[in-house]
């Protein structure tokens, strides 16, 4: 089994993502594991994702555009994020990845609290997508262990 190299986890809510990125390492011990944390530090690193592709993402559909902070006006927010609001930023990134070349191939598992059918309206063609998986969050790493194995495995040439 070829096990994954690198891995991203884009989820700003600290307690999943702490608990993410520790099951990940455990299970994946030869992995880097890195995380992303809110939108648009997803922007301004893609350019860093699509030259160094990881093996898969961990994408959770609800991301804060940028950490709190006394400086951020809301003029600063793009006019699609001001519109949408943080409830589908995951699956914003989602569509840079797929609209890139040198990205639209990377294995990614939404990651989300969100049942499928909630995604529906603004992802509707989700089964199109073959390297686009959801995964409803759940207690326990095992089916996200899981899911990153199959798809890292569909991946391989």
């Amino acid at each position: 089994m070829n096990t994954p190299r690198n891995i991203l986890v884009v989820e700003n809510d600290f307690l999943q993502s702490d608990w993410l990125v520790k099951s990940l390492r455990q299970a994946f011990p030869q992995a880097k594991v890195w995380q992303i944390k809110t939108e648009s530090a997803f922007r301004d690193s893609f350019e860093a994702i699509a030259q160094n592709p990881p093996d898969a993402i961990v994408m959770d559909v609800m991301l804060q555009w940028t950490e709190a902070s006394d400086d951020i006006e809301e003029q600063t927010f793009p006019k699609r994020v001001l519109d949408e609001g943080p409830y589908r930023a995951g699956l914003r990134c989602e569509e840079m990845l797929t609209a890139d070349g040198r990205t639209k191939n990377i294995p990614m598992i939404l990651y989300t609290i969100l049942e499928r059918h909630d995604l529906e309206p603004d992802f509707p063609d989700l089964n199109a997508h073959p390297n686009v998986k959801h995964l409803r969050k759940d207690s326990t790493p095992e089916p996200l262990i899981q899911l990153i194995r199959e798809v890292r495995e569909r991946a391989l040439p």
